[in-house]
């Protein structure tokens, strides 16, 4: 997915009435976990702009997404 395209496909997955504050997989990962880790500001404040919490979604190792961004040296 490409940044730029990240908040209309968001808003889509929305219109449908996807859990984006779902956990999946063996890291426990949130869309918005997923975001922070791959650079994707557009996305990520989309979705804080959304009600998701960033201090309530923590991946397996409890990290929020503000310190997986910040461990990936993303802005």
């Amino acid at each position: 997915m490409r940044a730029e395209h990240a908040p209309r496909i968001l808003q889509l997955l929305l219109n449908y009435s996807t859990y984006l504050d779902a956990a999946a997989g063996e890291t426990r990962m949130s869309v918005l976990n997923w975001a922070a880790v791959h650079g994707m500001v557009p996305a990520s404040g989309f979705l804080i702009s959304r009600g998701l919490d960033m201090e309530k979604l923590r991946c397996l190792r409890d990290k929020t997404s503000f310190i997986l961004a910040a461990d990936k040296g993303t802005d």
